[in-house]
């Protein structure tokens, strides 16, 4: 799984789909310091400023059809955005 970090992007949503549209990654956390057209829940738009916060994108193709896949899913979540804490 690779994290792929970015000082200033669109959206780290985006950035997750277009890695996987092109190819060129599958599974991943897109992670940014500042997003200029951020995206909150339910297509609300979210700005979020420089060094204020954590902004990250987890994609891998799953299922949350059992209890192994929600646990695989949330395990890789926490792994992610530790590994983007311990290199600050």
């Amino acid at each position: 799984m690779k994290t792929l970090t970015y000082q200033t992007i669109d959206s780290t949503n985006n950035e997750a789909v277009r890695l996987i549209e092109t190819g060129r990654c599958q599974a991943g956390v897109v992670v940014a310091e500042l997003q200029t057209s951020g995206k909150g829940q339910r297509q609300n738009t979210w700005y979020s400023s420089s060094k204020d916060g954590l902004y990250y994108t987890f994609f891998k193709p799953y299922s949350l059809d059992g209890i192994e896949d929600q646990l695989f899913f949330v395990r890789n979540i926490l792994n992610g955005v530790n590994e983007v804490i311990q290199s600050v």
